[in-house]
């Protein structure tokens, strides 16, 4: 073979060089077409899931599966999964949405309430303080810490793995099913209903021990879900409420608020009203001082009435039920004594100042208390 390629001109052996370069790669083509590709296109083909029963399981339960055939969960009856990438994890009920509820009953170490949807206008307020505006930003973290229980993991489970010993020791978790200290309920407008219990933060502070309970029962199982419910579920009534302490009025509108009295303590300081124009001005309202007398008005009390644009403070501690409020304005309803003690307590039996105005046919009427913080 040698001696031919040798005896071959220089033409020869460059057609020789090009037909066997032509072979090698015709065969390279061939083993990646028909061996390669079939290799590469299995190893990286998706790997699909899907959910099925144990036959014979006397308690329901059910196995994730890949296409593999590989069981990746053991699922109990009411759970499912959700995949992110290559993880898969336990959403412990199917979600509630926030127009499905019809009342939730939080129970913690800090307060015990009751949200309520009102079915007929369709808003949600606190039992007890329906005067009281709800947070849009928080309610929307609420609805979704009740309604969406998608857990870190599952710690154990009744006949999976080590499940029914560990589920021998609730009291390790912080979790006592019997008289739980700590649980929310959330009933929907079809009267089902579903409770958390929860217990113990867990040692590296990621999340809460949870169990859940229905109709069917205490599910034999724990799980954990994160810290969102800090801010909501673990946290007292007044952190829902939005701490508005009056009704919005436009900054264009302001000017018209008329009659604004300031009192120091229970005598009146000074009162400003809105005369009527003088037929040649231009002015869009007449400011007049009426006591202590007919003082100039500065252009401060218009800087002064901005405040009450959106007149709001930093967080609401307490609310007063619908008939302590009533009190407030007649003399007709007597105030409860839970009311009396909190007005004591925030300082309002010896309040330093009153303001109160009118506008557009409604009465405003603010007090401030001592300084207690």
């Amino acid at each position: 073979m040698m001696q031919k390629y040798k005896d071959m001109t220089q033409i020869q052996k460059q057609m020789f060089i090009i037909l066997l370069c032509i072979i090698i790669f015709s065969v390279l083509v061939v083993l990646y077409l028909f061996v390669l590709t079939p290799i590469i296109e299995r190893l990286n083909a998706p790997v699909t899931t899907f959910i099925e029963d144990i036959e014979g399981d006397p308690d329901g339960k059910r196995n994730f599966k890949n296409s593999k055939g590989e069981i990746l969960l053991t699922l109990l009856p009411g759970e499912e999964v959700l995949t992110f990438g290559v993880n898969h994890r336990i959403l412990i009920s199917p979600k509630i949405e926030r127009a499905q509820l019809k009342n939730v009953q939080v129970k913690n170490t800090a307060d015990s309430y009751k949200l309520i949807h009102h079915l007929g206008n369709n808003f949600y307020y606190i039992e007890g303080a329906e005067m009281v505006p709800v947070n849009g930003e928080i309610i929307a973290s609420f609805f979704t810490n009740i309604g969406y229980l998608l857990s870190m993991e599952r710690v154990a489970a009744k006949d999976i793995d080590d499940g029914n010993i560990i589920l021998g020791d609730l009291e390790q978790f912080g979790l006592n099913p019997e008289d739980p200290g700590i649980y929310f309920v959330v009933t929907t407008i079809e009267d089902e209903w579903y409770k958390i219990i929860i217990g113990d933060k867990i040692p590296t502070t990621g999340g809460y021990y949870v169990m859940y309970e229905d109709k069917d029962g205490l599910r034999p199982a724990i799980y954990i879900l994160d810290t969102m419910m800090e801010e909501t579920i673990l946290s007292e009534r007044y952190s829902l409420m939005l701490p508005v302490i009056a009704e919005p009025i436009r900054q264009n509108e302001i000017l018209f608020a008329d009659n604004f009295r300031f009192y120091k303590g229970r005598d009146l300081f000074v009162e400003i009203y809105n005369a009527p124009i003088p037929p040649d001005s231009d002015r869009l309202v007449n400011y007049q001082m009426r006591y202590p007398a007919p003082y100039m008005v500065s252009d401060r009390y218009s800087s002064l009435m901005m405040a009450f644009v959106y007149f709001a403070g930093d967080k609401v501690v307490y609310a007063f039920k619908e008939d302590d409020i009533m009190a407030f304005l007649t003399d007709e309803v007597d105030f409860s004594d839970e009311a009396v003690e909190k007005l004591s307590e925030f300082g309002f039996d010896e309040y330093t100042a009153q303001i109160s105005f009118d506008y557009d046919g409604r009465d405003y009427y603010f007090i401030r208390n001592v300084d207690l913080i």
